[in-house]
């Protein structure tokens, strides 16, 4: 599963993050890391250039059903918080619902640096980290 987002001081570089371990934790499958796939990551990742905001451009329909039912003009904001070994992105999905002007509807969650570009992030209700792994860059990002 690939999304597209949008970054504005890229100029709209593509981004595709695997998602089908985040999905399957979410949606109740048991998944350990250990079964996802080793899929090579990008190369060329920097955490720096990879905060900030980013808007979603494309993405699938199933995705669109669990996660984003509703939403437009969706969202996901990178910010560095915390300092030393306490170091956390926070992640910030949001988007209008039913509307462009509609009410913002917001997931925050957190995620922390594995290794390079993999990187596992943990939403409220869920039990564990989930590997994120951005597979590839364009750009400068």
């Amino acid at each position: 599963m690939a999304i597209q987002f949008c970054n504005r001081r890229l100029l709209c570089s593509g981004l595709a993050v695997v998602l089908a371990c985040v999905a399957a934790l979410t949606l109740g499958s048991p998944v350990e890391a250990s079964s996802c796939p080793n899929v090579p990551t990008a190369t060329n990742f920097k955490l720096s250039a990879y905060l900030g905001p980013w808007y979603e451009i494309s993405d699938s329909a199933a995705f669109k059903e669990f996660f984003e039912k509703g939403l437009q003009c969706t969202v996901a904001n990178y910010t560095l918080r915390g300092s030393g070994n306490d170091t956390y992105v926070e992640v910030d999905n949001y988007g209008r619902y039913d509307s462009p002007t509609g009410p913002i509807k917001r997931a925050i969650g957190k995620a922390r640096q594995v290794s390079g570009a993999k990187l596992e992030v943990r939403f409220p209700g869920a039990p564990v980290y989930a590997p994120y792994w951005v597979v590839d860059l364009m750009g400068d990002a």
